[in-house]
């Protein structure tokens, strides 16, 4: 598709999203990007419209019809397709997007996101192998990649891991297949990296940490409890109940710690690990008098989560 072309398509695009325009006129647009969306290979002239229009709304339009390929027709792409398509996703992410003077807008993250996430769902661990610990590998980078990171992570929790994705037997055995390749191949450095995450980016600005914080109560209720069941991660989780900023998504973390199944003997033995009791009661003074409220109901939940757990090893043994 010539350079002409993708010029029209992406005014069709700016046009669609112009309420100021009439009714007719985005129609007229609309019918156009359809024929667009129909014709073979369309994800090749999408994928290089994503890359080189400046407009945000044109990167949205060409991720949704991405999302439509691979919700829809991913099984008829070749397989050299289908490579030709994760090598977009990963050059994007981990190249174009890190280098841009002005870096994508949030929501056009999340959908990038979202789309990796699924392409995730189709293809980890086999044939895409790499789809993770490419990520884990570009963390260095910077800031840019670890948000990336954290919200691929997320959405990967929300598209196939999660129980409420579970609506069929074909979908809880997908979740299973990529919680079973993270378990084999690299969960022990996602941790790793949660940990450099909360270790570098904690500072009084705080962003990344508050997302990671988020990002490990979506896993924790699934992963080893071992691998997080660590002097260095729970001493930093109680530091952060003591920041204002951090407390309602650490008490959280700590929540899910508490909670996980497990026979009552190690639960016990988890609890005695996992509480100090002294550092709670401080943190929940703490928050009475200085707030926020989000936090002192989160730290609430952790106690009485913990009560609860409590109690119940008691009844079984």
């Amino acid at each position: 598709m010539d350079g002409q072309t993708m010029v029209e398509i992406e005014q069709a695009v700016l046009c669609i999203y112009n309420q100021a325009l009439d009714r007719n006129t985005r129609q007229n647009a609309n019918l156009y990007l359809d024929q667009v969306k129909q014709a073979d290979h369309s994800w090749r002239f999408v994928c290089q419209l994503f890359i080189n229009t400046p407009h945000d709304e044109v990167k949205f339009w060409c991720l949704q019809v991405l999302l439509e390929v691979v919700k829809h027709r991913y099984a008829q792409l070749s397989p050299d397709d289908t490579v030709q398509f994760r090598e977009f996703l990963v050059t994007w992410l981990v190249e174009h997007n890190p280098a841009c003077p002005r870096p994508a807008v949030p929501f056009v993250l999340n959908k990038m996101a979202q789309l990796y996430a699924i392409v995730v769902g189709n293809e980890y661990p086999e044939p895409w192998d790499g789809a993770i610990t490419v990520l884990l590998a570009s963390l260095h980078r910077g800031p840019a990649l670890v948000d990336t990171f954290l919200r691929i992570l997320d959405a990967l929790d929300d598209e196939v891991i999660s129980l409420e994705f579970h609506r069929t037997t074909e979908s809880g055995a997908v979740s299973m297949r990529v919680k079973d390749g993270l378990r084999a191949q690299c969960l022990p450095a996602v941790v790793d990296a949660w940990a450099a995450i909360l270790n570098g980016y904690s500072g009084p600005e705080g962003r990344l940490a508050k997302a990671c914080l988020s990002t490990m109560a979506r896993y924790i209720p699934w992963i080893d409890i071992a691998l997080v069941l660590k002097e260095s991660f729970v001493v930093g989780l109680y530091g952060f109940l003591q920041r204002a900023d951090l407390a309602e998504e650490a008490a959280v973390c700590l929540a899910e710690m508490a909670t996980k199944r497990m026979d009552a003997r190690p639960k016990v033995g988890l609890l005695s690990g996992l509480v100090n009791a002294e550092l709670l009661s401080a943190n929940v003074r703490m928050r009475e008098e200085q707030g926020p409220a989000g936090a002192l109901v989160k730290l609430a939940e952790l106690v009485t989560a913990i009560c609860r757990e409590l109690l119940a090893c008691t009844e079984k043994l």
